[in-house]
């Protein structure tokens, strides 16, 4: 299965830098993420806590009941749907966001009842819709 590597977050001045162990082929994560039994939460376990690149076209955003969270709705390349867990404090940041858009995201992984959860997810790149034609949107590769 994938690697792991490690990386350095930057911190603010006077505080640690936080390591992240990131998952190198996140691609082959969300493929073992279609599979479901015990099996498949017995092959997620080395990979819960790390970190993983999701990139996909953005669908939305919504509150938690709870409002602690906002969750994202992305449509990956292969079909999927996934929705991925922003703090709270990010919705300011997801709001300039269209539907349609590609975007990256990095996030914690996560795994509850047999589905993945992407937590902790921070707004890495958007690529920036362009016009095609009266009224469509293409993506900007």
């Amino acid at each position: 299965m994938s690697r792991i590597r490690a990386i350095h977050a930057t911190a603010a001045p006077g505080e640690p830098a936080e390591e992240r162990a990131f998952v190198e082929d996140p691609e082959a994560l969300l493929e073992l993420a279609k599979l479901s039994g015990y099996d498949a939460i017995r092959r997620f376990a080395p990979y819960l806590g790390k970190w993983m690149k999701i990139s996909g076209t953005y669908e939305g955003i919504a509150k938690s009941l709870l409002r602690d969270s906002i969750h994202l709705s992305l449509l990956l390349h292969d079909g999927r749907r996934i929705n991925l867990r922003f703090a709270f404090d990010r919705e300011e940041e997801l709001r300039g966001l269209q539907i349609g858009q590609r975007i990256t995201a990095i996030c914690q992984i996560q795994h509850l009842n047999f589905t993945l959860k992407p937590e902790n997810c921070e707004l890495v790149r958007t690529e920036p819709l362009r016009r095609v034609g009266r009224g469509m949107f293409a993506h900007v590769s």
